[in-house]
């Protein structure tokens, strides 16, 4: 939860909205397990995702993922369409795993990055972690601005909160995605918007248009924008409240009972959360489209994954 700032989620906030933002397993102060051995699926996370909602007494939310988070909040969106009231998806794809050969993989200077030998630092290191994700999101900036100083404050603030960065920074790459969901993707109605950075070298651009080619969706792009993650305020956080502004602004009681990892004073719900495994990435400020408004949705509550 630690990459999504105070400032996106006070944009989302407008019109009576209480937002939620939680920590996966393996991540902040949720539950942790040894490197290498997570004991959890891809589904599983989805269904942490649901189960927030039912522990918090929520019938529906709205749905903000990034990276991993897009594949949970694209999960949960198919298997339980009543749950979700809109969907936003920024810097990720439609596919978990090695890319379908029609879709891009990612650049070979991340792989490259990725694949060096005895890069990670010891995790008792406080200013070498701090490092080390800053100098790992210089690898998702793209050409435009990177924002080193918010990308270290960001990084004290994931290792000040982490109970075992081992284990956050290698075990979701590691789970078992399940079946593939590409192909259901045209089984979505919920509106849904789709954010990506036209340089991300993790998700090239290509996903973005392979998520948006159903109706009800439609990618916002800015050129030179990187990977998810630096700071998601600006113009990322205006066009995710536009967009769940046109489909239903909801009000309810403030929620009483959270989570591990929720902050209980950010309002009414939108729930977000991202993997830390992928935490190495620089959003940018993403220029943004409009998208087509439909129904108000009533009743439903704001949730970012």
């Amino acid at each position: 939860m630690d990459w999504w700032e105070e400032g996106f989620c006070e944009r989302l906030m407008a019109g009576s909205r209480f937002v939620i933002r939680y920590d996966h397993r393996d991540t902040g102060r949720s539950l942790s397990y040894e490197v290498g051995a997570a004991p959890y699926s891809l589904r599983e996370l989805a269904e942490d995702a649901l189960g927030l909602l039912d522990a918090l007494g929520l019938e529906s939310a709205y749905l903000v993922g990034m990276s991993m988070g897009g594949w949970i909040g694209q999960l949960v969106t198919l298997e339980n369409p009543d749950r979700v009231a809109s969907l936003t998806l920024i810097s990720t794809s439609p596919t978990a795993g090695p890319s379908d050969p029609d879709l891009p993989e990612m650049s070979q200077e991340l792989q490259a990055f990725f694949a060096q030998e005895d890069s990670e630092p010891e995790c008792s290191d406080r200013e070498a972690v701090i490092d080390y994700i800053v100098e790992g999101e210089h690898q998702f900036a793209g050409s435009g601005p990177f924002e080193e100083a918010a990308i270290r404050q960001i990084a004290a603030r994931v290792f000040d909160r982490t109970t075992n960065l081992a284990s956050s920074i290698t075990n979701h790459a590691t789970i078992d995605s399940g079946d593939r969901w590409r192909e259901r993707l045209g089984e979505l109605s919920v509106p849904t918007l789709v954010i990506h950075g036209t340089e991300d070298p993790i998700y090239p651009y290509a996903n973005a248009v392979a998520l948006a080619k159903g109706d009800c969706w439609r990618p916002a792009a800015r050129p030179g924008a990187g990977g998810p993650r630096s700071a998601p305020s600006g113009s990322v956080g205006r066009c995710c409240a536009r967009h769940i502004g046109a489909h239903g602004v909801c009000t309810l009681s403030r929620v009483r009972r959270t989570a591990p990892g929720c902050h209980q004073e950010f309002g009414c719900p939108f729930i977000h959360s991202t993997s830390q495994r992928n935490s190495l990435k620089s959003l940018a400020s993403l220029k943004t489209n409009a998208l087509k408004p439909i129904n108000r949705a009533k009743g439903a509550h704001l949730a970012a994954i």
